[in-house]
């Protein structure tokens, strides 16, 4: 998947488009400045590296879930014509709020494990305080 990646920002003529980008196993995030056309000129551009290979795109515009993330474009208070993002936890909805039931069996490192996991999220995604508050 890496290959592909780089070899699609190397050849595609719409490659000047994204201003950034993320990925996590074959999941990839892109900030995409340009049109829609343009968008899905690039994505054709994906699909024309391997033909075995299939490519789903999710045009969120100002909002859109990626991985456990929910990421929004705001305006900016200082100056309306900038947006920045917000971020907050995007839960599937069949989520039912238990990871590991405390009575089974599994070792205590794995439970410790999704408390750490929960509190390292608190602390290191810049979270607005109402979802902060969600969280908690």
């Amino acid at each position: 998947m890496d290959r592909l990646e780089r070899w699609v920002l190397k050849h595609s003529r719409y490659s000047s488009h994204v201003l950034l980008r993320s990925r996590y196993g074959d999941d990839i995030f892109y900030v995409w400045w340009g049109s829609e056309s343009q968008l899905n000129k690039f994505q054709a551009d994906l699909h024309a590296f391997d033909p075995n290979i299939s490519f789903t795109l999710e045009n969120g515009h100002h909002d859109l879930n990626y991985l456990d993330l929910n990421i929004k474009l705001v305006p900016d208070d200082i100056n309306d014509s900038m947006l920045i993002p917000i971020f907050s936890v995007y839960r599937e909805p069949s989520f039912a709020g238990v990871s590991i039931n405390g009575q089974s069996l599994h070792p205590t490192m794995h439970k410790l494990a999704v408390i750490k996991s929960a509190v390292n999220r608190l602390l290191c995604l810049p979270l607005l305080h109402n979802a902060e508050e969600k969280e908690i």
